[in-house]
């Protein structure tokens, strides 16, 4: 207690540097804190306009890859085989349907294997030498088989 009582000054002078000492340390804190609030919301900004054009790729990109399936048809209810030919099988469903000289560019199997399910068959013209008939015409010679 003598020592306290003693040197009042030296103590005050202490806790004084400690206290300004914790001060300056909350301004840089706060200084920071601020620059850091400023970045966050920089970079929120960013990542909007990052979400808006990443949508906008998606959307071209869809359209950009409805365009060539244009001239493509799906046939369905055919059973999957072993070394089958997707081919012969579309030119034997226009065969059936009355279209015979249709030239098809590629044929194969599409979709996810499910098990106890058949895949589609996607099919691809190259071009067809007699317009195809509509799909009510299809519909009636095919029944179920063909989608359009």
């Amino acid at each position: 207690m003598k020592k306290i009582s003693q040197n009042p000054k030296v103590i005050d002078d202490e806790v004084r540097g400690v206290i300004d000492n914790h001060t300056k340390q909350i301004k840089d804190l706060q200084t920071k804190n601020k620059r850091l609030d400023e970045r966050a919301s920089t970079l929120e900004g960013k990542i909007q306009d990052l979400q808006r054009e990443k949508e906008s790729h998606a959307d071209q990109i869809n359209k950009q890859e409805r365009f060539p399936r244009r001239n493509n048809l799906r046939i369905v209810g055919f059973k999957s085989e072993a070394e089958e030919n997707p081919i012969e099988i579309a030119k034997e469903v226009f065969t059936n349907a009355g279209v015979e000289n249709c030239r098809i560019e590629r044929a194969h199997r599409d979709g996810r294997v499910v098990e106890g399910r058949n895949r589609h068959i996607s099919l691809r013209f190259l071009f067809i030498w007699i317009r195809l008939p509509s799909f009510e015409i299809l519909a009636r010679i095919v029944p179920k088989r063909i989608i359009i």
